[in-house]
Protein backbone atom coordinates (compact mmCIF):
# COMPACT_ATOMS: atom_id res chain seq x y z
CA UNK A 1 0.00 0.00 0.00
CA UNK A 2 0.79 3.77 -0.42
CA UNK A 3 1.59 5.72 2.76
CA UNK A 4 -1.38 7.14 2.93
CA UNK A 5 -3.06 3.82 2.96
CA UNK A 6 -5.08 3.86 -0.44
CA UNK A 7 -3.20 1.21 -2.22
CA UNK A 8 -1.68 0.47 -5.32
CA UNK A 9 -4.14 -0.30 -8.10
CA UNK A 10 -2.02 -2.64 -10.73
CA UNK A 11 -3.48 -2.24 -14.62
CA UNK A 12 -5.79 -4.71 -16.07
CA UNK A 13 -4.77 -6.99 -19.27
CA UNK A 14 -7.18 -4.45 -21.55
CA UNK A 15 -5.78 -1.79 -20.00
CA UNK A 16 -2.32 -2.46 -20.94
CA UNK A 17 -3.36 -3.53 -24.34
CA UNK A 18 -4.83 -0.61 -24.62
CA UNK A 19 -1.81 1.53 -24.12
CA UNK A 20 0.62 -0.87 -26.04
CA UNK A 21 -1.68 0.20 -29.29
CA UNK A 22 -2.36 3.28 -28.11
CA UNK A 23 -1.89 6.16 -31.35
CA UNK A 24 0.99 8.63 -30.09
CA UNK A 25 -0.05 12.46 -30.19
CA UNK A 26 0.11 14.01 -33.85
CA UNK A 27 0.91 17.47 -35.00
CA UNK A 28 -0.15 17.72 -38.58
CA UNK A 29 0.42 21.43 -40.82
CA UNK A 30 -2.50 21.30 -43.61
CA UNK A 31 -1.73 23.75 -46.82
CA UNK A 32 -4.70 24.53 -48.96
CA UNK A 33 -5.53 26.41 -52.02
CA UNK A 34 -7.57 29.31 -52.21
CA UNK A 35 -10.46 27.20 -53.42
CA UNK A 36 -10.02 25.15 -49.63
CA UNK A 37 -8.03 22.39 -51.49
CA UNK A 38 -5.76 20.41 -49.35
CA UNK A 39 -2.53 20.45 -51.16
CA UNK A 40 0.17 19.16 -48.97
CA UNK A 41 -0.13 17.50 -45.01
CA UNK A 42 3.31 17.98 -43.21
CA UNK A 43 4.29 15.99 -39.84
CA UNK A 44 5.46 18.75 -37.29
CA UNK A 45 7.66 17.60 -33.91
CA UNK A 46 5.43 16.95 -30.83
CA UNK A 47 8.73 17.01 -28.43
CA UNK A 48 8.61 21.05 -26.03
CA UNK A 49 10.01 23.35 -27.27
CA UNK A 50 9.71 26.02 -30.05
CA UNK A 51 9.67 24.09 -33.08
CA UNK A 52 10.35 24.50 -36.83
CA UNK A 53 8.07 23.41 -40.26
CA UNK A 54 9.15 24.07 -44.13
CA UNK A 55 7.09 23.55 -46.72
CA UNK A 56 8.77 23.84 -50.44
CA UNK A 57 6.76 24.78 -51.75
CA UNK A 58 5.97 22.09 -53.74
CA UNK A 59 2.99 18.84 -54.27
CA UNK A 60 3.70 15.83 -52.48
CA UNK A 61 6.00 13.34 -54.44
CA UNK A 62 4.17 10.68 -56.27
CA UNK A 63 6.57 7.76 -54.78
CA UNK A 64 6.77 7.30 -51.34
CA UNK A 65 10.01 7.74 -50.09
CA UNK A 66 12.03 4.67 -48.62
CA UNK A 67 11.72 4.43 -44.68
CA UNK A 68 14.01 6.40 -42.64
CA UNK A 69 15.32 6.01 -38.94
CA UNK A 70 14.36 9.32 -37.24
CA UNK A 71 16.08 11.72 -35.73
CA UNK A 72 19.47 10.87 -37.59
CA UNK A 73 20.89 13.50 -39.94
CA UNK A 74 23.88 11.45 -40.60
CA UNK A 75 21.62 9.64 -43.17
CA UNK A 76 21.09 12.42 -45.38
CA UNK A 77 23.98 11.65 -46.62
CA UNK A 78 23.09 8.32 -47.83
CA UNK A 79 19.67 8.93 -48.50
CA UNK A 80 19.70 12.37 -50.30
CA UNK A 81 16.71 15.01 -49.67
CA UNK A 82 13.30 13.73 -49.40
CA UNK A 83 11.50 13.37 -52.34
CA UNK A 84 8.78 16.17 -53.91
CA UNK A 85 6.54 16.73 -56.20
CA UNK A 86 6.35 20.05 -58.49
CA UNK A 87 5.64 23.62 -57.61
CA UNK A 88 2.53 24.93 -57.02
CA UNK A 89 1.17 27.75 -58.68
CA UNK A 90 1.48 31.28 -57.79
CA UNK A 91 -1.47 32.32 -55.08
CA UNK A 92 -2.89 32.37 -52.07
CA UNK A 93 -3.15 29.50 -49.93
CA UNK A 94 -3.52 28.99 -46.55
CA UNK A 95 -1.50 27.24 -43.53
CA UNK A 96 -3.00 25.68 -40.34
CA UNK A 97 -2.17 23.70 -37.58
CA UNK A 98 -3.81 20.91 -35.60
CA UNK A 99 -2.67 18.16 -33.15
CA UNK A 100 -4.51 14.72 -32.78
CA UNK A 101 -4.44 12.98 -28.86
CA UNK A 102 -6.50 10.20 -28.55
CA UNK A 103 -7.64 10.09 -31.95
CA UNK A 104 -9.57 13.22 -31.65
CA UNK A 105 -7.69 16.35 -33.88
CA UNK A 106 -7.91 19.80 -32.46
CA UNK A 107 -7.42 22.61 -34.28
CA UNK A 108 -4.52 25.37 -33.05
CA UNK A 109 -5.20 28.86 -33.79
CA UNK A 110 -7.06 29.73 -37.17
CA UNK A 111 -5.48 29.37 -40.54
CA UNK A 112 -2.83 31.88 -41.79
CA UNK A 113 -2.59 33.35 -45.40
CA UNK A 114 0.18 33.08 -47.42
CA UNK A 115 1.31 34.30 -50.54
CA UNK A 116 3.33 32.89 -53.26
CA UNK A 117 4.76 34.57 -55.57
CA UNK A 118 7.84 33.51 -58.55
CA UNK A 119 10.55 35.15 -59.21
CA UNK A 120 11.36 36.19 -63.59
CA UNK A 121 7.66 36.27 -63.99
CA UNK A 122 8.06 38.06 -67.19
CA UNK A 123 10.09 35.61 -68.70
CA UNK A 124 6.77 33.05 -68.80
CA UNK A 125 3.77 34.28 -69.00
CA UNK A 126 1.23 33.65 -66.68
CA UNK A 127 -0.80 31.26 -70.05
CA UNK A 128 2.76 29.48 -70.41
CA UNK A 129 3.11 29.00 -66.43
CA UNK A 130 -0.38 27.56 -66.67
CA UNK A 131 0.40 24.90 -69.77
CA UNK A 132 4.09 24.34 -67.42
CA UNK A 133 1.81 23.82 -64.03
CA UNK A 134 -0.77 21.07 -66.44
CA UNK A 135 1.86 18.98 -67.74
CA UNK A 136 3.95 18.77 -64.65
CA UNK A 137 0.80 17.61 -62.88
CA UNK A 138 -0.26 14.88 -65.71
CA UNK A 139 3.65 13.60 -65.99
CA UNK A 140 3.29 13.20 -62.01
CA UNK A 141 0.31 11.33 -62.32
CA UNK A 142 1.48 8.99 -64.71
CA UNK A 143 5.05 8.45 -62.90
CA UNK A 144 2.71 7.72 -60.10
CA UNK A 145 0.87 5.23 -61.63
CA UNK A 146 4.48 3.49 -63.26
CA UNK A 147 5.98 3.28 -60.10
CA UNK A 148 3.06 1.51 -58.38
CA UNK A 149 2.66 -0.84 -61.17
CA UNK A 150 6.33 -2.30 -61.15
CA UNK A 151 5.57 -2.19 -57.85
CA UNK A 152 2.58 -4.11 -58.09
CA UNK A 153 4.66 -6.65 -60.62
CA UNK A 154 7.53 -7.24 -57.83
CA UNK A 155 5.27 -8.18 -55.16
CA UNK A 156 3.20 -10.55 -57.68
CA UNK A 157 6.24 -11.88 -58.80
CA UNK A 158 7.30 -13.01 -55.01
CA UNK A 159 3.46 -14.39 -54.88
CA UNK A 160 4.14 -16.84 -57.90
CA UNK A 161 7.32 -17.68 -56.64
CA UNK A 162 6.12 -18.82 -53.30
CA UNK A 163 2.82 -20.33 -55.44
CA UNK A 164 5.56 -22.65 -56.63
CA UNK A 165 7.26 -24.06 -53.45
CA UNK A 166 3.55 -24.57 -52.68
CA UNK A 167 2.84 -26.57 -55.10
CA UNK A 168 6.20 -28.93 -54.58
CA UNK A 169 4.95 -29.30 -50.89
CA UNK A 170 1.49 -29.95 -51.63
CA UNK A 171 0.40 -34.26 -52.14
CA UNK A 172 -1.99 -33.58 -54.98
CA UNK A 173 -2.05 -33.40 -58.57
CA UNK A 174 -0.34 -30.22 -59.11
CA UNK A 175 0.70 -31.10 -62.67
CA UNK A 176 -1.73 -28.16 -64.39
CA UNK A 177 -1.53 -25.13 -62.27
CA UNK A 178 2.38 -25.65 -62.01
CA UNK A 179 2.01 -24.99 -65.54
CA UNK A 180 -0.33 -21.58 -64.74
CA UNK A 181 1.68 -20.55 -62.68
CA UNK A 182 4.45 -20.75 -64.88
CA UNK A 183 2.79 -19.50 -67.69
CA UNK A 184 1.84 -16.36 -65.38
CA UNK A 185 5.34 -16.00 -64.37
CA UNK A 186 6.44 -15.69 -68.13
CA UNK A 187 4.00 -12.54 -69.08
CA UNK A 188 4.85 -11.23 -65.94
CA UNK A 189 8.24 -11.26 -66.59
CA UNK A 190 6.92 -9.27 -69.88
CA UNK A 191 5.38 -6.51 -68.57
CA UNK A 192 8.78 -6.18 -65.72
CA UNK A 193 10.98 -5.83 -68.96
CA UNK A 194 8.19 -3.43 -70.41
CA UNK A 195 8.16 -1.31 -67.55
CA UNK A 196 11.81 -1.85 -65.84
CA UNK A 197 13.54 -2.55 -69.63
CA UNK A 198 15.52 -5.80 -70.31
CA UNK A 199 18.03 -6.28 -67.72
CA UNK A 200 19.31 -9.78 -68.68
CA UNK A 201 20.27 -7.64 -71.73
CA UNK A 202 21.66 -4.91 -69.59
CA UNK A 203 23.98 -7.14 -66.73
CA UNK A 204 25.47 -7.95 -70.23
CA UNK A 205 25.91 -4.31 -71.57
CA UNK A 206 23.63 -4.55 -74.48
CA UNK A 207 22.08 -1.55 -75.51
CA UNK A 208 18.45 -2.22 -74.53
CA UNK A 209 15.24 0.13 -75.24
CA UNK A 210 14.32 2.50 -73.40
CA UNK A 211 11.33 1.36 -70.65
CA UNK A 212 8.71 3.06 -69.39
CA UNK A 213 10.42 3.91 -66.18
CA UNK A 214 13.06 5.41 -67.70
CA UNK A 215 11.31 7.52 -70.43
CA UNK A 216 8.39 8.88 -67.68
CA UNK A 217 11.26 9.68 -65.05
CA UNK A 218 13.56 11.55 -67.80
CA UNK A 219 10.33 13.73 -68.16
CA UNK A 220 8.80 14.30 -64.88
CA UNK A 221 12.43 15.43 -63.80
CA UNK A 222 12.99 17.71 -66.63
CA UNK A 223 10.16 19.73 -66.15
CA UNK A 224 9.95 18.95 -61.98
CA UNK A 225 11.90 22.03 -61.68
CA UNK A 226 11.04 23.66 -64.92
CA UNK A 227 11.02 27.21 -65.72
CA UNK A 228 9.84 27.01 -69.21
CA UNK A 229 6.93 25.43 -71.12
CA UNK A 230 7.38 21.99 -71.82
CA UNK A 231 9.31 20.91 -74.93
CA UNK A 232 7.87 19.13 -78.26
CA UNK A 233 10.60 16.33 -77.33
CA UNK A 234 8.77 16.36 -73.87
CA UNK A 235 5.64 15.93 -75.49
CA UNK A 236 6.11 13.36 -77.30
CA UNK A 237 7.82 11.19 -74.78
CA UNK A 238 5.01 11.70 -72.30
CA UNK A 239 2.34 10.68 -75.13
CA UNK A 240 4.54 7.58 -76.12
CA UNK A 241 5.03 6.29 -72.78
CA UNK A 242 1.36 7.18 -71.84
CA UNK A 243 -0.07 4.94 -74.79
CA UNK A 244 2.55 2.12 -73.89
CA UNK A 245 1.84 2.18 -70.44
CA UNK A 246 -2.06 1.90 -71.34
CA UNK A 247 -1.64 -1.41 -73.07
CA UNK A 248 0.73 -2.81 -69.87
CA UNK A 249 -1.50 -1.94 -67.12
CA UNK A 250 -4.02 -3.54 -68.79
CA UNK A 251 -2.09 -6.96 -69.05
CA UNK A 252 -1.26 -6.23 -65.78
CA UNK A 253 -4.86 -5.85 -64.26
CA UNK A 254 -6.21 -8.83 -65.99
CA UNK A 255 -3.22 -10.87 -64.83
CA UNK A 256 -3.64 -9.91 -60.88
CA UNK A 257 -7.37 -9.35 -60.57
CA UNK A 258 -8.26 -12.58 -62.73
CA UNK A 259 -6.12 -14.96 -63.37
CA UNK A 260 -3.86 -14.54 -60.27
CA UNK A 261 -6.89 -14.92 -57.69
CA UNK A 262 -7.88 -17.84 -59.62
CA UNK A 263 -4.55 -19.34 -59.30
CA UNK A 264 -5.19 -18.46 -55.71
CA UNK A 265 -8.47 -20.42 -55.29
CA UNK A 266 -6.90 -23.26 -57.25
CA UNK A 267 -4.37 -23.30 -54.61
CA UNK A 268 -6.76 -23.24 -51.60
CA UNK A 269 -9.04 -26.07 -53.02
CA UNK A 270 -6.39 -28.35 -52.92
CA UNK A 271 -4.91 -27.50 -49.77
CA UNK A 272 -1.49 -25.96 -50.41
CA UNK A 273 0.66 -24.72 -47.70
CA UNK A 274 -1.07 -20.55 -46.94
CA UNK A 275 0.49 -18.00 -49.64
CA UNK A 276 0.50 -14.24 -49.88
CA UNK A 277 -3.14 -12.99 -50.83
CA UNK A 278 -4.93 -16.13 -50.08
CA UNK A 279 -7.36 -16.15 -46.99
CA UNK A 280 -7.58 -19.64 -45.67
CA UNK A 281 -10.31 -22.02 -46.06
CA UNK A 282 -11.29 -23.69 -42.85
CA UNK A 283 -14.61 -25.99 -41.89
CA UNK A 284 -14.81 -26.78 -38.75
Amino acid sequence: TDPEGKGYRYPTAEALSAEAEEEPPQVEVTIRDAAGQVIRRLSGPTSAGLQRVTWDLRYPAPQLAPPRPPGDDVLDELYGPPRSGHLVMPGRYTISLARRVDGVWTNLGSPQPLEVVTEGTLALAPAEREKLFAFQQKAASLQRAVSGAVALASETKAQLASARRALQETPAQTERLQAEVLALDQRLQAILRSLSGDRALAARYENTPPSITSRVGTVAAATRQANAAPTQTQRAQYEIVAEEFATVLTHLRQLVEGDLERLRRGLESIGAPWTSGRVPKWVP
